[in-house]
């Protein structure tokens, strides 16, 4: 049998209790912090945070009501808005209705970005922005006029977006003394100031997980202080039976099978200390690898979902749950081989050495390659092929 998380379990959820230092979660996120402020210690974090709720201020509110993508997606665009709003001295609030409420399961941690109806009335002047998957005039405007001046008419600026706008906003001069833009920009090169780059970092200033997310982890996480080694595959199908209203992802079909046969080339199967956290949105990708190394294999129980395109048959919390306890593993890997997919992309960002031991399937050569930090290596490290 697989070795599984805890059962969820919702009567030991306590909303806005802080997690026991005693916990795994607890120590391994300490420790990923003083990792972030060792690489941003020139980076005034406490300029960047609001300790209590300010009803006056002018706010920059994300919004996700409809369609606006898979989780990935709207991490993508939460960040984009967060800078947004950092530089255009706005708070910055979340608001996310569509399959779910984020506040369910996402806490804020060190920035309140939740919305309140006191701060929210509608005798207040609004701009309404709507940049899904494509917008090319969104992103004129960020990167080449002052949109900090155009939008201070605006009491408040509801953005509903997808889109990574980082490198617009801190390419455009308009607005390069700004005191926020001017601390990244004088303390960090350009090419590093980039959402992958910037999303660890803000991600753990926004969020931490409710202790449900947590207890979850906590197992997995326990084997991973017993000693054990964790190796962590990302399966991104597409359209599939688990799946069936994705889109078709053309040459992913061999991915499983190729990248079982890499596994096997490696002897991970007779590596006692190791184990396999595998993450998919297929079903039967799970169980072409379960097959293989059922005995090394750890999953995450639960329904597997889309979270912007549900069947009826889905249940949507557990599902939820499922997809957020699989983000925050894929940040705890020793070793990762993912699929391309912009949350696993994500996910791998936050481990606290993003670059160990990564490596991504490459659908059109059916390579695995070994990937690299650009500003680590002189030459890049030699891709491995699975044919």
């Amino acid at each position: 049998m697989p070795l599984l998380p805890v059962k969820w379990n919702r009567g030991n959820l306590s909303y806005g209790k802080s997690v026991s230092l005693e916990s795994n979660f607890d120590r391994r996120t300490q420790l990923r912090w003083l990792r972030l402020q060792d690489n941003y210690q020139s980076i005034n974090i406490s300029s960047l945070l609001i300790t209590s709720h300010n009803f006056t201020r002018k706010k920059l509110i994300y919004k996700c009501e409809a369609v606006c993508g898979g989780l990935g997606d709207r991490f993508r665009g939460i960040v984009t808005c967060f800078i947004l709003a950092l530089v255009s001295d706005r708070q910055f609030m979340i608001e996310i209705t569509n399959a779910f409420d984020v506040k369910n399961y996402l806490l804020p941690k060190m920035y309140n970005w939740t919305t309140n109806n006191k701060s929210l009335n509608s005798n207040v002047s609004r701009k309404i922005i709507h940049s899904i998957n494509s917008d090319p005039s969104l992103q004129n405007e960020i990167r080449n006029t002052n949109f900090i001046e155009t939008w201070s008419k605006y009491d408040i600026i509801d953005i509903y977006t997808n889109i990574d706008y980082v490198s617009d906003i801190f390419q455009n001069s308009l607005v390069q003394k700004n005191k926020i833009m001017k601390m990244f920009l004088d303390n960090l090169p350009m090419e590093q100031l980039t959402l992958h780059n910037l999303f660890p970092l803000f991600f753990e200033i926004l969020f931490q997980p409710n202790l449900e997310i947590v207890n979850a982890l906590e197992p997995i996480l326990q084997i991973i202080e017993n000693g054990y080694t964790l190796t962590c595959i990302h399966l991104r199908m597409g359209k599939n039976p688990s799946n069936p209203l994705d889109a078709v992802f053309q040459g992913r079909a061999s991915a499983v099978n190729d990248i079982l046969d890499y596994l096997n080339r490696t002897k991970l199967r007779s590596k006692q200390n190791t184990r396999i956290f595998v993450a998919s949105d297929s079903q039967q990708a799970l169980s072409n690898v379960f097959a293989q190394f059922q005995n090394q294999m750890i999953l995450v129980p639960g329904p597997i979902l889309h979270i912007d395109q549900l069947t009826n048959t889905v249940n949507v919390s557990h599902g939820f749950l499922k997809l957020l306890v699989e983000f925050y593993l894929l940040g705890e890997c020793d070793t990762s081989i993912l699929t391309p997919s912009g949350l696993s992309g994500l996910a791998n960002r936050r481990r606290i050495d993003p670059y160990h031991n990564l490596f991504k399937y490459d659908d059109l050569n059916r390579r695995i390659e070994r990937c690299h930090d650009v500003y680590e290596y002189e030459n890049p490290p030699k891709s491995s092929s699975v044919l």
